[in-house]
């Protein structure tokens, strides 16, 4: 994994030389470090905890569904893929925050309930891009 110096990277990319079990480690850590905003207070923070571990599963989960090592662009069908199942996600999940909000919940319980919805929903839309990632594989 290069941290500083991309050349090589780009010369590999630029021939479609870099496979799959290479990128993994660049697609988990980037994955993780995107919810790190979320952890602001005690909920927030076990919140991170749950999608930390739920998200390192997840793209393992995704990357075997993809053929692990002998797979193929991977990232380009989690991003395409992941994409069509986030909004189907959040077409089900908007209506039930809302429907959360109005019935004028305390902070604490909503943040409980929180807690437990997140992990979830993060938990299907995973099985779900690897489910449809399956359906890429010859």
């Amino acid at each position: 994994m290069h941290f500083v110096r991309y050349g090589v990277l780009k010369e590999r990319l630029r021939e479609r030389s870099l496979h799959d079990d290479e990128v993994l480690p660049y697609f988990i850590v980037t994955s993780i470090l995107l919810l790190l905003p979320v952890a602001y207070d005690r909920f927030g923070l076990l919140i991170l905890a749950w999608r930390v571990i739920i998200t390192f599963g997840g793209v393992l989960y995704v990357y075997h569904s993809n053929g692990g090592a002998h797979g193929f662009d991977l990232v380009q069908k989690y991003l395409v893929l992941g994409w069509v199942v986030n909004v189907r996600c959040l077409l089900v999940l908007l209506p039930t925050l809302i429907l959360l909000v109005l019935l004028g919940l305390s902070s604490e319980t909503f943040d409980g309930l929180l807690l437990i919805l997140v992990p979830i929903v993060d938990i299907i839309v995973y099985q779900r891009i690897g489910r449809h990632i399956r359906d890429t594989i010859k």
